[in-house]
This record gives C-alpha cells, sequence and structure tokens, in this order.
C-alpha cells in the first residue's frame, strides 16, 4: 500500500490502514479476531472479565482502606465523601446517555420493555440512591442514613452486579452504558463497606431499630414517587424499591405471593434484612476481635 502524496495531511489515515490490514490479514486473522478477541471483552456475570473487575475492585478497596485507616476517620470520612460526590456527577452524565445516546431503549423495546426514560433513571433504587445518602449522612453526620447505607449499599449493588439488568448482561464492557452501570455499582459497593472500614460508623446492635425505621421510610417515599409518575403517566412502569412489584425478582416474587399488595408485600423482606444485619453485626464483631487492641471503627469528624 503507497502512502498518498500530501503525506504532512494524510499521513495519520495511511497508518491507520496500514495497521487495520496488517492486524486483519497477517497478526490477527478476521475470523480469529471476531471469535476469540472480541468475545474476550464481553462482559457478563461469573466470566472472567468480571472477576477480573471484581479483583480491581478488591484491590482498590483494600489499599484506600488501609490509607484511610492510618490516616484517621476524619480523612476517611471527607475521601468517602468527595469519592461518593464525584461518581453521583459521573451517574447523571451516564444516566443522560443511557437515556439519549446509548441505543439501550432499542435493546429494552427489542425485548418487550418499556423505552428508558429521565425519570425511570432517577437515582431511587436500593443501590443507586446510596450516592446521595451517603454525602448527605457524612454532611450531616446522621448516624441513621450511615447505617441504612452501610447495611443495604453493599446488598443492592451486589445483587446488580451478580443479576445484572436487562441489557447489561453479555455485552462489549466498552459499551457507555455498561462501563457506567459496573463502575457506579461497583464505587456503591466500595461505599457502603468504606462506611465501616474507613473508621466513621460501626455496627452496634442498638442501631437497629432506627436502621430498619430509615429502610421503611424510604420504601414508603420511593411508593409515592412510583405512584406519582404512574398516575401523571410520566413513567408507567415506574418501581423503584420495588415497591409496586417484584418485577421477576425470584425473591420478591415469593414475598408477593404471601401478601399480594404492592407496597405491603415488602414487610416480608425483614424476614431477610434483620438476619442479614446481624449476620454483618457478628462479622464485624469477629474482625475486631481478632484485631490488636480490638479497636472500634469509632465516630468521624464532620466534613
Amino acid at each position: 500500500m503507497k502512502c498518498p502524496k500530501n503525506f504532512k495531511t494524510k499521513a495519520l489515515g495511511c497508518a491507520s490502514k496500514m495497521l487495520k490490514k496488517l492486524l486483519k490479514n497477517i497478526i490477527i486473522p478476521k475470523d480469529v479476531f471476531e471469535k476469540v478477541i472480541v468475545p474476550v471483552f464481553v462482559l457478563k456475570a461469573f466470566n472472567l472479565v468480571w472477576f477480573i473487575m471484581f479483583a480491581i475492585y478488591g484491590g482498590a478497596f483494600a489499599g484506600l482502606t488501609v490509607l484511610a485507616r492510618k490516616k484517621g476517620a476524619g480523612f476517611g470520612k471527607k475521601l468517602l465523601f468527595w469519592i461518593m460526590t464525584a461518581t453521583f456527577a459521573v451517574y447523571c452524565i451516564y444516566k443522560a446517555i443511557l437515556v439519549w445516546g446509548s441505543g439501550y431503549s432499542e435493546v429494552l423495546v427489542a425485548g418487550g420493555r418499556e423505552p428508558a426514560c429521565i425519570w425511570t433513571e432517577l437515582p431511587f433504587q436500593l443501590c443507586n440512591i446510596n450516592l446521595i445518602l451517603i454525602p448527605v449522612g457524612l454532611l450531616f453526620d446522621s448516624k441513621p442514613i450511615l447505617s441504612f447505607s452501610m447495611y443495604m449499599a453493599p446488598v443492592g449493588a451486589l445483587l446488580a452486579l451478580i443479576m445484572p439488568s436487562y441489557g447489561f448482561n453479555g455485552y462489549n464492557m466498552f459499551l457507555p452504558r455498561m462501563l457506567g452501570y459496573y463502575i457506579t455499582h461497583f464505587i456503591i459497593l466500595f461505599g457502603g463497606l468504606a462506611v465501616c472500614s474507613f473508621g466513621i460508623v460501626e455496627p452496634r446492635l442498638r442501631d437497629f431499630p432506627a436502621t430498619v425505621i430509615t429502610m421503611l421510610l424510604l420504601t414508603v417515599f420511593t411508593f409515592l414517587i412510583n405512584f406519582a409518575l404512574r398516575k401523571t403517566g410520566l413513567a408507567p412502569a415506574a418501581n423503584f424499591f420495588y415497591s409496586m412489584n417484584p418485577d421477576g425478582n425470584p425473591v420478591l416474587e415469593l414475598f408477593y405471593g404471601w401478601i399480594p399488595v404492592p407496597l405491603l408485600y415488602e414487610i416480608s423482606a425483614l424476614l431477610i434484612l434483620v438476619p442479614y444485619m446481624f449476620f454483618y453485626l457478628g462479622v464485624f464483631s469477629f474482625v475486631k476481635r481478632k484485631k490488636p487492641g480490638g479497636e472500634d471503627c469509632g465516630e468521624a469528624a464532620q466534613v
């Protein structure tokens, strides 16, 4: 292949064509590229790429936790505040791309679902609501809010990573919607765990009632949002916190079978929530006893 005469203006295009031809026909044959290389970047729950992302997350979480513990609870609080605030900004950009420029609506419609709209992508799900709650809890030093996020953010984010929502499982990891989905959920998982690991709040049995009440209030709040969005026609399928229906979730389907009434059926979730909180407390107490001096997470200074 000969380069154009006007080398200065067209050298980049020439080099690109030559490289593409080289990769396609010499280094990586086309069939190998399509069957071997492309699938490597497909992100699906429990495939190799998924485990690599979890490994990267675990390393980052451990490193930042060590740093925060060395610097003190005040530093950890400020660090977590800015991480979650920056992530919320990224989340807003990601949702705008998701609704208006990613082809996500076409994927939903092809699957027999309602197209995406800004009203159904508000940050009021069990996981992403913590992008708001954690910074607010840190600013106002609210123990109930931080305790709620400490318990529920890891659950909501982990469920989203293990059982990705429709349109986020089995696609190229570099699609904008895939990057936005997984980055935000990994950081939400990080933020919930960091509330304690950074030395900001420790789980205590006496905080259980306030945490459960916070959970109930948020569930009622999201139910009212769902009701308003459905009645006004802005989002006929709004279902934040799954307070309207189980939407295919097998565990919630079981609860809905017991109490087939929107919102009220989620009272049954306490059968899982309370034992989970005791388990969390037990793990924390075990780790604390194993640490030299059995130091507490303690309370942090305000941001």
